[in-house]
């Protein structure tokens, strides 16, 4: 079925929150005591954290939140994109409520600027429809995005309680509010790691709230951010210091594999913009080398690693031609020719430099016949000789020869 048309019951979840209606539910704070984004956290830190919203056919909308864990994988809460029927069958509500699903990006949601739209979406074969750690989906792009962060998935060692992390979501920031569609990140703490529901509860001091939804709960791992939580639901309100509760992404990192295999046709440990060059990969996504260092190019242009971090994308760089008479920046000397034993090698990369008698003509000099007659053609300081005479020139008569 076709992922057109999603998600108008998801409100009934948790933590998924409804745009464009008249009416609003009351709630509590948020991702409470958290921060809006600012330019520079976006750029550095959180720009691959988007917006999952879906339009609606009857004009209104919902919205989650989801991470950039591949160019075009988002990683997000299975209750995001995914009903529960009445006879408990889960599947796409493509019938009831003809929609889109589209992918956003930015510090603020409010224009709806399109980055991408979801061709596909993957949910944990186990999960029921309650909320509890198999809350878990991955959503296939219909493109790639190659200026966004792209975010690593934890790997062992697990969690611990007490373990420091930061939330990320575009959810509500307090009762009554209708402040959604702005990225919002607060510091939090891992509480409790339950291991048999594969839940994460987190708080103290920001916790998450409506359309936080699929949002990520990141932990550091090997210096770099990655994803060990996905937001699923609170208990008793929008606590900011307890009732949090995050999907366990390290118990489903061999499930978010096989599917990032099976959607994107690579594995985890592969993804051009992850931060790291990969097995396979020559460099990583905006990464720049000088020109000259990848063959006979001009010093000083840049050449960017290209968008499959396969090769560098040599569009910048000015090919440098030897024997052209120009000496570029890499080059030593440039006399024209392609002639190796003269004074500038046919690579331009060395100057040789000689003596008069050695038989090469170097400038300055006229002439070099390889011996140190003084009085034949060319003279021993490797002058032409205005005054020699060639015998084999004379036609008969006589020749004077003036010393």
């Amino acid at each position: 079925m076709k992922i057109h048309s999603l998600i108008f019951l998801v409100l009934i979840f948790a933590t998924c929150f409804q745009l464009f209606s008249e009416s609003s539910v009351e709630i509590e704070p948020k991702i409470v005591n958290g921060t809006a984004t600012t330019m520079s956290d976006w750029n550095n830190r959180f720009s691959g954290v988007v917006g999952v919203i879906a339009y609606l056919g009857d004009g209104t909308g919902t919205i989650c939140t989801g991470t950039l864990i591949a160019p075009n994988i988002v990683l997000t809460a299975g209750h995001c994109v995914f009903l529960r029927d009445e006879n408990g069958k889960i599947e796409y509500d493509g019938v009831k409520s003809p929609g889109i699903l589209s992918i956003h990006d930015g510090l603020s949601l409010s224009y709806y600027d399109k980055t991408a739209s979801v061709t596909k979406a993957v949910i944990h074969e186990s999960w029921d429809g309650e909320l509890r750690g198999t809350d878990i989906a991955m959503l296939l792009l219909n493109k790639n995005i190659t200026d966004l962060l792209i975010y690593k998935v934890r790997n062992n060692p697990a969690e611990y309680e007490g373990e420091k992390g930061i939330v990320v979501g575009y959810g509500i920031t307090g009762d009554g509010k209708e402040d959604s569609l702005t990225q919002r990140w607060g510091n939090t703490t891992i509480l409790d790691v339950d291991t048999y529901e594969q839940l994460l509860e987190i708080g103290n001091p920001s916790g998450t709230c409506q359309g936080d939804s699929g949002g990520p709960l990141f932990t550091i791992q090997n210096n770099k951010m990655s994803v060990s939580g996905i937001s699923s639901f609170g208990r008793d309100g929008c606590s900011p210091m307890e009732n949090s509760f995050h999907t366990r992404v390290v118990a489903y990192r061999n499930w978010i594999n096989e599917k990032m295999i099976e959607l994107a046709g690579h594995d985890l440990e592969t993804i051009c913009g992850n931060g790291s060059v990969d097995q396979g990969e020559v460099c990583e996504r905006n990464d720049t080398v000088d020109c000259s260092t990848l063959g006979n190019y001009e010093k000083g242009d840049k050449a960017v690693c290209s968008d499959n971090c396969k090769s560098y994308n040599l569009s910048q760089c000015v090919e440098m031609v030897c024997g052209n008479g120009i000496v570029n920046s890499n080059e030593m000397c440039d006399d024209g020719n392609d002639i190796d034993d003269d004074e500038c090698s046919n690579d331009c990369k060395s100057v040789r430099i000689g003596m008069c008698g050695d038989g090469i003509v170097q400038h300055p000099e006229e002439c070099d016949d390889g011996n140190t007659n003084h009085y034949d053609e060319c003279s021993n300081d490797c002058k032409k000789n205005p005054y020699y005479y060639d015998e084999s020139d004379n036609q008969g008569g006589c020749a004077l020869l003036i010393i």
